[in-house]
């Protein structure tokens, strides 16, 4: 288990291929505009939402099952989930400012109407979006 407490002034992270399945206090560190926690065995992100000045979030390939704890990251424009256990893309239509995002490899089976809010994508998949996402 990783232990963020005594790191409030971090503005970024980087924990890559670490044999970890937890991350403690990551509440603490609420100036994060840059995070990285892939190549993990952590199925769960715990404390994102007091990290309100991220915008950029790389989660691939750990072993997260869906994608919460993101009601507060309004500034996101860069979120990078490829490679999980994700079979539901949800609660990402608040994210209006996001521009790049990647889900691939997940398991998702459903996708609804999520994306059609996220005007300002630009990216999905690495592939750059040039058609309109239909409403029905």
């Amino acid at each position: 288990m990783a232990c963020l407490n005594n790191f409030t002034n971090l503005v970024s992270l980087c924990i890559i291929a670490q044999d970890i399945v937890e991350i403690d206090g990551l509440e603490k560190a609420c100036l994060l505009e840059h995070l990285w926690i892939c190549e993990t065995k952590i199925s769960k992100i715990k404390g994102l939402d007091a990290c309100t000045k991220l915008e950029e979030l790389y989660l691939y390939a750990n072993k997260i099952k869906k994608l919460e704890g993101l009601n507060n990251n309004i500034h996101i424009k860069k979120l990078w989930v490829f490679s999980n256990e994700i079979e539901q893309i949800e609660n990402i239509s608040h994210l209006k400012q996001l521009e790049d995002l990647n889900i691939s490899g997940n398991k998702i089976r459903h996708i609804k109407n999520t994306l059609a809010e996220n005007t300002n994508l630009k990216v999905h998949n690495k592939v750059p979006i040039i058609l309109t996402y239909y409403k029905n």
